[in-house]
């Protein structure tokens, strides 16, 4: 359509961007289901992990903890936006540590 646009960030097509502050920080971040099309979200797959500048970006895979991934997809399916996605609190505790404070699901946010 020729419409000029910034090029989308290079952490957008991979599959996890490292953040880049160091020190700990709270963020609010989504959760997303696999989601394959018109059909809705799919029964297993990583957990899509993301903020909304997208400056965060990773996967929860239930062969990291198996408990974990459960108990998020369930919350996601029972409390998320359509089943699909749900929006959590956490905070960054340093480049490889993300604590998500599973304990309450917050409102619907813009991203």
């Amino acid at each position: 359509m020729s419409i000029p646009t910034e090029a989308p960030a290079k952490c957008q097509f991979r599959a996890s961007c490292a953040p880049k502050a160091s020190e700990s920080k709270p963020l609010i971040i989504k959760v997303q289901i696999p989601y394959t099309g018109p059909g809705g979200p799919v029964s297993k797959g990583h957990l899509l992990v993301y903020t909304k500048k997208r400056d965060l970006v990773c996967q929860i895979r239930e062969v990291d903890d198996i408990t974990g991934y459960d108990y998020i997809s369930q919350l996601v399916r029972s409390q998320g936006v359509g089943g699909a996605k749900v929006y959590f609190a956490a905070e960054l505790q340093s480049k490889d540590e993300l604590v998500v404070k599973v304990s309450e699901v917050l409102a619907t946010q813009s991203f």
